[in-house]
């Protein structure tokens, strides 16, 4: 049988008896505390970085051939503002209808006025800030203040030109889709198929 003397050698309390245990309990803690630190600094880093590449998009966007793209297709818009007022006008309260005379606006001022190439770079563009947003690349709020409402309206606008081309190529904007109306894109068969 051991003494009592030896029983309260062995016994420990939760609380650093000795100097060299103090010092050894406030490294651990320093420790943790900047490990912590750390990763609130390296995720604060991945957000700035986030940040940065949609404010790129948003520079690309206002600048250069998308920008040329954008201000000629506006300026096509207010060539057939009559058209659209007309439209607007009319009492229709049947959404197919509206996209029936939507569609009969669309396609011919598309292809009269030869402006694929400016809805494909936008469409393009779109796509890209898609995947970026997709894949934590770019930073989905901020990308969403910048680009959404004018992506949800050009899709609303050339959404009879998006699925005409779906005829012939079955996944033709499903990125830019995804972005502009937040659900999946739906492939339509091609009828060449």
């Amino acid at each position: 049988m051991s003494s009592p003397d030896s029983s309260k050698e062995t016994e420990s309390t939760f609380w650093p008896t000795a100097a060299i245990d103090w010092v050894e309990l406030t490294l651990k803690i320093l420790v943790i505390i900047g490990s912590i630190g750390a990763v609130y600094q390296y995720f604060d880093v991945k957000q700035e970085n986030r940040v940065k590449e949609t404010m790129d998009f948003f520079d690309n966007f206002n600048s250069g051939e998308l920008q040329e793209a954008r201000l000629s297709l506006g300026v096509t818009w207010e060539d057939y503002h009559d058209k659209i007022k007309r439209l607007n006008n009319a009492n229709v309260s049947n959404e197919e209808t509206k996209a029936l005379i939507l569609e009969r606006i669309v396609l011919p001022m598309v292809e009269h006025n030869n402006q694929q190439k400016e809805i494909d770079l936008l469409i393009n563009f779109f796509g890209n800030l898609e995947i970026c947003v997709e894949n934590k690349i770019c930073d989905q709020h901020v990308s969403e203040v910048f680009f959404s409402e004018y992506a949800t309206s050009f899709f609303d606008l050339y959404k009879p030109w998006i699925k005409k081309r779906r005829e012939i190529i079955p996944n033709y904007a499903c990125q830019f889709e995804e972005y502009a109306t937040k659900k999946d894109c739906i492939i339509i068969k091609s009828k060449t198929q």
